[in-house]
């Protein structure tokens, strides 16, 4: 088979997928029958989504801080509004990744089957975006 006659990949909706429906996820997302179900494969999947998320969040501010610490101190000053709103922006994202249940990694990894020293790297990252959004220490 050439690569030019192959039809391409479509994606499919992971909640019916793990009852067992194949749906295309294309116009799906409001509409999936299991969007409120409550077992424990569309848990692991909502999880997996706000873990995602989190990391995103927190990737690219680290971005935007580096974007302006090769600006200088002196484009914060020019841009009164924008620093302004920095805060608000950072508190919602520390409300995100607070809210990550590490029990819940344990068991969205253990289902997976990965390592046991993935888990480890993975709780621990997830407890040191806990630090650097709330500059506390967590104690594990």
């Amino acid at each position: 088979m050439s690569p030019s006659k192959e039809e391409p990949r479509l994606s499919k909706c992971a909640r019916c997928r793990h009852h067992g429906v194949l749906t295309p996820k294309k116009g799906h997302t409001k509409s999936c029958p299991f969007l409120r179900c409550d077992c424990w494969k569309c848990s692991l999947s909502t999880q997996r989504t706000r873990i995602t998320a989190a990391h995103r969040d927190v990737v690219r501010d680290g971005q935007g801080r580096e974007r302006r610490r090769r600006a200088g101190t002196g484009a914060s000053g020019a841009n009164g509004s924008s620093s302004g709103s920095t805060p608000e922006r950072e508190r919602k994202k520390e409300k995100k990744v607070i809210s990550i249940d590490i029990g819940n990694i344990y068991y969205y990894f253990q289902y997976l089957g990965i390592l046991y020293k993935s888990f480890l790297h993975c709780v621990f990252y997830v407890l040191a975006l806990k630090c650097m959004t709330t500059s506390k220490t967590v104690k594990y």
